[in-house]
């Protein structure tokens, strides 16, 4: 399955990291094992979580390709505050509920003008 994703030409490792612009399981599992991620911790259920959101059918192919690319970043990453997490979980929610925002608008607009 091929994505036509962000260009990550110029970033090197992530080159390395994708392949179809999709991360394997395995590199997300090495790097969490590698950074000693506890098993029940909040980075450890992320990571793993964006991995699987690759492949979630259901989202639009520019959403699993956001997916990826913040997977991407953050597997690039060498620090992981509590900060950084929760900025992290807030761009995964943005990515999830992209198509819900937008149907929303969209039925706010059309309301907006039966009303007028």
């Amino acid at each position: 399955m091929a994505r036509h994703c962000k260009d990550t030409s110029d970033l090197k490792p992530l080159t390395l990291i994708m392949k179809n612009n999709v991360i394997s399981h395995d590199k997300v599992t090495t790097f969490i094992t590698k950074q000693q991620f506890p098993p029940a911790s909040k980075w450890h259920s992320l990571l793993l979580c964006l991995h699987s959101q690759q492949f979630n059918e259901n989202l639009s192919e520019q959403q699993r390709c956001e997916v990826s690319d913040l997977l991407a970043q953050l597997l690039e990453m060498r620090s992981f505050s509590e900060e950084l997490l929760n900025e992290a979980f807030q761009k995964k929610e943005t990515i999830l509920n992209a198509q819900y925002v937008s149907e929303l608008q969209a039925a706010l607009e059309e309301t907006a003008t039966i009303l007028d």
